[in-house]
């Protein structure tokens, strides 16, 4: 397979239609500026209740097999059953960001230090303190940092078009995909190496293009 000599997303669009269709675990609402949409604050509405009902379901669950009759510490203990789930699905979100986009590897990362620190303030909540005050910070913690970290990604310029995000979004599904390629077709692996490196060049180029940093997002509300 010929190394590609420069970069046309529309030809690698028919040429590698399979690369499109990679679900990435990340930035799923692209946000401008802090502005949020109604399908995220519906989405954010969800997240809620499903982290919730499951941590009630699984309490529900462990106090029926470990008898445990304070309906307080078994939602807590669901929590924290729930919260290894989170963490790996933050895992494999952080995991892909390393092979398709630079500029959230760091927001993962943070996300993942955050969890191991909600983690272990529940744990020690639920074994020495049952405070209903610390339980309720550290989920809303939980829950604005998923937020923030993970499945929306902001300060996305006004002037950035729906078309540009797009290209974004198509250009971290084809470095992820070439990625993996480049893992599994060792005879194709230089193509594959070259294509990975060119789509995060362009992504990188691409995100720096259409996003403001949180210090010019500041300056120019001033």
């Amino acid at each position: 397979m010929p190394i590609p000599s420069d970069f046309d997303l529309p030809a690698l669009q028919l040429k590698h239609p399979d690369a499109f269709y990679q679900r990435l675990l990340f930035a799923h609402f692209k946000i401008i500026n802090l502005t949020p949409t109604a399908p995220v604050l519906i989405f954010s509405f969800c997240l809620i209740l499903f982290i919730s009902l499951g941590s009630a379901v699984l309490g529900h669950m462990l106090s029926t097999a470990f008898s445990i009759h304070d309906p307080k510490m078994a939602f807590n203990l669901g929590v924290l059953i729930i919260l290894p789930l989170i963490y790996c699905y933050v895992w494999y979100a952080h995991y892909q960001t390393r092979f398709s986009s630079k500029s959230a590897v760091q927001r993962l990362q943070i996300q993942l230090y955050l969890l191991g620190g909600f983690t272990l303030i529940l744990a020690i909540n639920f074994k020495y303190l049952q405070t209903d005050v610390l339980n309720l910070i550290s989920l809303c913690g939980l829950f604005f940092s998923l937020f923030l970290c993970v499945f929306t990604e902001l300060f996305y310029k006004p002037e950035s078009s729906a078309i540009e995000r797009v290209k974004l979004q198509k250009l971290r599904q084809l470095a992820f995909w070439s990625y993996q390629q480049s893992l599994k077709q060792t005879e194709h692996q230089t193509y594959y190496c070259t294509l990975h490196l060119q789509a995060m060049q362009e992504e990188q180029k691409l995100s720096v293009s259409i996003k403001s940093s949180f210090k010019d997002f500041i300056d120019n509300s001033e």
